[in-house]
């Protein structure tokens, strides 16, 4: 009874005429087939019961995908006195995809229909990012606290940082990368500065 999680699962995609290695999603198909073998710590062979496991691909599917959507939704334009229907879509039109979209980016039919649904997750808000920063579970400022906090040190950062790190995150298209970056280059040069001083007892980032 286990949840399996593949992400960038769009770099499966194939494509023949682009693609030197074969085709890599027909490993994935036994899977769901109820029984896979993979090797134990000993070094043997075993067999693993897959039958109650659910299987979750995860995947930006950036490059193509949206087009592929546009094409189908979009209607030819006809010569005459028609009107130009033209469909007026809504935000990113990742949420309209269908399994045939997804098997004409370049997923095989075969594993799509193993596949029991898709699900549209929109874009991280900026309040989501403020929460990435700051929640109280699993964030990344508390990884730092815990971090500083073993070496006997506090740290604060101030709401306006974390609101304009939030903001330049939620703008740059990175998603939750962003904010380990911008985290790191600060806390790498605070912990540099202990380094030199010893009698640090507190780290404070502001603007």
């Amino acid at each position: 009874r286990s949840i399996i999680m593949f992400d960038e699962a769009d770099k499966l995609r194939f494509i023949p005429y682009r693609s030197d290695e074969g085709n890599p999603q027909p490993n994935f198909l036994r899977m769901f087939d109820g029984e896979l073998q993979a090797e134990s710590k000993n070094g043997n062979m075993e067999n693993i019961d897959t039958s109650k496991m659910s299987f979750i691909f995860a995947g930006a599917f950036a490059n193509g995908l949206a087009e592929i959507i546009k094409e189908r939704l979009t209607p030819r334009r006809t010569i005459g006195f028609s009107a130009d229907h033209t469909l007026q879509l809504d935000g990113n039109v990742l949420k309209y995809a269908t399994f045939q979209d997804i098997q004409d980016y370049g997923i095989m039919g075969e594993l799509c229909g193993r596949i029991g649904s898709l699900i549209y997750l929109p874009p991280l808000t900026t309040t989501d990012y403020r929460t990435l920063i700051k929640g109280e579970q699993g964030s990344a400022l508390i990884r730092y606290k815990n971090l500083f906090g073993a070496m006997g040190i506090d740290v604060d950062v101030t709401d306006e940082v974390c609101d304009y790190i939030a903001e330049k995150a939620s703008k740059s298209g990175l998603g939750a990368r962003s904010i380990n970056s911008a985290l790191f280059l600060n806390f790498q040069k605070a912990h540099e500065a202990i380094e030199e001083h010893t009698d640090i007892n507190k780290v404070v980032l502001e603007l």
